[in-house]
């Protein structure tokens, strides 16, 4: 994954930081937010990696909407604590 982009969603400063920084040292080039936003175009990053925890339920379903198909460029990963 050395060269592709990854964003990173995590509310905690603390997470994002660390998850910041494991990311980089494998990736390279990481976009970190506390928050959504606006939910990424496909294919502009290789992976986006929330904490669905903090998620909204309107994030949710525009993330698991834009991201869930098998023919997306960009891989979603959801991290949670199972909340």
């Amino acid at each position: 994954m050395n060269g592709h982009r990854v964003l990173l969603v995590e509310a905690n400063q603390k997470h994002l930081r660390s998850l910041t920084r494991t990311m980089k040292a494998i990736v390279g080039s990481v976009e970190a937010r506390e928050s959504l936003g606006a939910v990424p175009v496909d294919g502009d990053f290789a992976l986006v990696a929330v904490n669905y925890d903090t998620l909204t339920p309107a994030d949710r379903a525009a993330l698991t909407s834009r991201f869930g198909g098998a023919r997306t460029k960009t891989r979603l990963l959801l991290l949670s604590e199972g909340k």
